[in-house]
């Protein structure tokens, strides 16, 4: 007999792509207790019956409730498309994204009802933006993931350099290498803007892209779908950015994307990257 969800629980959480990410998720999910169902698959079976059985060694009542599949079919409160292609120098954006957009989508071609797509693919903002369009997902809230891994990184940064984190601090644009940091003072803002740009690019160089904390926010972030309601930096459609798929401070909550932050403390360097992010944005978008 299936129980009822708990206050902060959902009732059905479908993870497709058993990488790193995939896999330290689904750990968390079975740490968390976040969901009363969780449907696991990838591309390879194998892989997410490997991510199953690491769970198991941990938590094994809980990975017993877990269910591996095929194919990830039928209603969820939740999908997280955590397969994907990582960026490589022989990779433009334009091919990445539709490589990653169809992995995307074939991952997940025969879910019926989805309340919320989360979708953490690079380049995640236009991925997350073309996702949008597809009528397939058109019932579906898609939520773009990395920003607040951004805002982690400033912190960082920030804290490196034996500065006080101004409060709040966010993160704006896009995820990744266009990233936008948000904070008042803007204390050695480019210096702290080119670290978290250049985060991965750093990381591949040290051969360590384990991507575990992927998994720890992306946990973060359905918990608060789940009702446990916290401010968390996402890519979502907006109509007021001519509805481009931005990287923004949104109320997160058990209805999904709420309330959009508005920034009152934009300081000139973040208005002025956001300026030109927006340009390129237009211009990829209408060419």
């Amino acid at each position: 007999m299936v129980q009822s969800p708990g206050p902060e629980q959902l009732e059905r959480i479908g993870i497709f792509g058993c990488g790193s990410v995939g896999s330290f998720l689904v750990m968390q999910l079975a740490a968390q207790a976040i969901a009363n169902q969780v449907v696991v698959s990838s591309n390879r079976k194998t892989s997410a019956e490997a991510a199953v059985s690491d769970v198991a060694g941990a938590y094994p009542e809980i990975a017993s409730t877990f269910k591996v599949d095929e194919e990830l079919t039928g209603d969820f409160d939740v999908v997280v498309i955590s397969a994907g292609k990582q960026p490589d120098e022989q990779t433009s954006r334009s091919e990445l994204l539709k490589t990653n957009l169809e992995i995307a989508f074939n991952g997940i071609k025969s879910v019926g009802d989805c309340r919320n797509l989360v979708v953490i693919g690079t380049p995640v903002d236009e991925l997350n933006q073309e996702l949008s369009r597809l009528d397939h997902f058109s019932g579906s809230q898609v939520i773009g993931f990395g920003g607040q891994l951004d805002v982690n990184r400033a912190r960082y940064a920030l804290l490196k350099r034996g500065l006080k984190i101004p409060e709040p601090l966010y993160v704006v644009g896009e995820h990744g290498k266009r990233a936008i940091p948000v904070y008042r003072g803007e204390m050695c803002y480019e210096e702290v803007r080119s670290e978290i740009n250049g985060h991965l690019d750093k990381q591949a160089r040290h051969g360590i892209i384990n991507n575990f904390a992927s998994g720890i926010e992306l946990a973060r972030l359905l918990r608060a779908l789940a009702g446990d309601e916290q401010v968390l930096c996402v890519s979502a459609s907006d109509e007021s950015f001519d509805g481009l798929s931005i990287t923004w401070p949104r109320i997160i909550n058990r209805h999904g994307l709420s309330d959009k932050i508005e920034i009152p403390h934009m300081g000139p360097n973040a208005s002025s990257h956001l300026q030109d992010l927006l340009d390129v944005r237009r211009k990829e978008a209408n060419s």
